[in-house]
């Protein structure tokens, strides 16, 4: 995967993280709490800020070792 997929797909993956836990936290204020539905928000949303925080940071890493490399292509 290249550094501007990896990129793209992490802020996408940070944006529905964060997207997801902020709904699971307004959830838990609601008279009508549905728990099993509030965990598995948040969850899921601490699962995609991760895949987002790992994708920028091979992204990251990735530019950096390209940007040492020399330029023989």
């Amino acid at each position: 995967m290249d550094v501007v997929s990896q990129r793209v797909l992490g802020t996408l993956a940070l944006v529905g993280g964060v997207v997801f836990v902020s709904t699971s936290v307004l959830r838990v204020f609601r008279p009508e709490v549905d728990w099993l539905l509030v965990v598995l928000n948040t969850l899921y949303g601490i699962l995609l800020v991760a895949a987002g925080v790992l994708l920028w940071r091979s992204a990251l890493r990735r530019s950096r070792r390209d940007e040492q490399a020399p330029h023989d292509r």
